[in-house]
């Protein structure tokens, strides 16, 4: 390949210096040719390959980075820039949608009333969540050197308006699925008659995920009657009532101090659960607690107990070395 020395083009790292070495490489990628020799090799540490029109083509950065590496060039990463990617934006959806089934779970309620009836408890599992979405997002702001905006920075003015990036987690989930249970009456063989573990299932008469017939409560709890028929289990099946969905957004800020090319100091701040929205749940996840929320004769009947954590900031310094 051919050796091009000019630095026609600009290969600087985040600080805005360039070497000889990297003019040589920027040369040859904006040419489209390899690097025969290069003097003094050195670490590239997240340089931008550009051409004069700010921009490089991705067949010519990657004989660069060949020629690099065969003329024994450690290159840590490369990025692009210029004003085709100036603007680093980033983004990952993720959306999933599942249905389990199973026979028997953890959670109280789950197990079956009827030991010789398994089948009876067959239904959503207990981690069952329908739907489940993810957007996670970093942009890295057009101010600084080399950016859209203020691009001839420098020094402590570059310092200030340059590195920043905001970067962002939206999640959002329909909720898990409750057993609905009866502590008001004792008329099956299973422990029942009073605030148990495990006890009997209602009659179900209705639609439990349909309107709340009470002010304040997450389901319809007009949709169970007591099992009245002594020694019978109530008909209401397992998991059959949909607790409340969860939406959370985490949001943070980072800003990255250029010292040299392998060290830098990275001051971040960053919002969980940033808009303070209520996550409520029947009971605490993490901790063992009964689920009155959801049992029958209960002063606690369709209502939630408890409520996700909320807003926390915390913020951080580091120093990369």
């Amino acid at each position: 390949p051919s050796t091009i020395s000019s630095t026609a083009c600009t290969f600087m790292d985040d600080n805005g210096h360039g070497t000889h070495v990297a003019g040589t490489i920027a040369a040859a990628t904006q040419n489209g040719v390899g690097v025969a020799s290069v003097a003094w090799p050195v670490s590239l540490v997240s340089y931008k390959v550009l051409d004069k029109t700010g921009s490089g083509a991705d067949s010519a950065i990657a004989q660069a980075i060949a020629a690099a590496a065969d003329a024994g060039i450690p290159i840590v990463s490369l990025s692009l820039g210029g004003p085709g990617y100036s603007q680093s934006l980033q983004d990952a959806v993720n959306y999933a949608w599942a249905h389990t089934l199973d026979e028997g779970g953890l959670a109280f309620g789950s197990a079956a009333q009827d030991d010789s009836n398994p089948r009876d408890a067959y239904g959503n599992a207990d981690f069952d969540v329908r739907h489940r979405f993810v957007l996670s997002s970093i942009y890295e702001l057009p101010f600084g050197r080399n950016k859209m905006f203020a691009k001839n920075a420098t020094g402590v003015t570059n310092q200030i308006i340059g590195g920043w990036q905001v970067a962002g987690i939206i999640t959002a989930s329909t909720g898990n699925w409750f057993t609905p249970t009866d502590i008001s009456s004792n008329l099956s063989t299973s422990d029942c008659g009073g605030t148990v573990f495990n006890c009997i299932r209602p009659d179900r008469t209705g639609n439990p995920n349909g309107r709340p017939c009470v002010a304040g409560t997450v389901f319809n709890t007009c949709a169970f009657t007591s099992a009245t028929t002594v020694g019978s289990f109530g008909n209401a099946g397992r998991n059959i009532i949909q607790g409340p969905g969860f939406q959370n957004w985490d949001l943070s800020l980072f800003k990255t101090f250029p010292i040299r090319e392998e060290r830098r100091i990275e001051f971040r701040a960053e919002f969980f659960n940033a808009w303070n929205h209520a996550n409520p749940e029947f009971t605490n996840p993490d901790t063992v607690a009964e689920n009155s929320g959801t049992e029958l004769g209960s002063a606690a009947y369709g209502f939630t107990g408890f409520t996700r954590p909320p807003r926390r900031i915390q913020f951080a310094l580091k120093f990369y070395f």
